[in-house]
């Protein structure tokens, strides 16, 4: 309770990484992903159109990625593929050694959303072959 009360005014990346966990594990998932929301909002909003990177090094950049994944993960939980797929796509873009692993979620939402070629094109690149659907079972 006190996590939830707390993350409602939270715009602190890195609170906002450990409240939106918290509240993922516990399946408030609408809410994580709203306090995720609030973790890389100012950071995005400061980023503009301009193309910089994210490296996973500088602590200073971890947890903002973090609320970028968690949200992800939101998104795709609620049913939001497309969401997810755009924020995959945009923290792999700014953090393109992909310390967080995205590369290997993006392509099974390509998939999802009807983009078969695409998927295993995705994957080829980034050197992994995607199994066929009825080997994900």
């Amino acid at each position: 309770m006190v996590a939830q009360i707390h993350a409602k005014n939270q715009t602190n990346p890195s609170a906002c990484a450990t409240f939106g966990l918290i509240l993922f594990h516990q399946d408030k998932i609408a809410e994580a992903k709203e306090v995720y929301s609030k973790g890389f909002a100012g950071v995005i909003a400061a980023l503009g159109d301009r193309e910089l990177r994210f490296i996973w090094g500088s602590l200073s950049n971890r947890d903002p990625l973090r609320c970028m994944h968690g949200y992800a993960l939101c998104c795709e939980e609620l049913g939001d593929k497309v969401g997810a797929l755009m924020m995959f796509q945009r923290i792999l873009a700014l953090n393109p050694n992909d310390n967080q692993g995205v590369r290997f979620q993006i392509p099974h939402l390509m998939r999802d959303l009807g983009a078969e070629k695409e998927a295993h094109a995705f994957a080829k690149k980034h050197g992994f072959e995607l199994a066929d659907p009825e080997d994900d079972d």
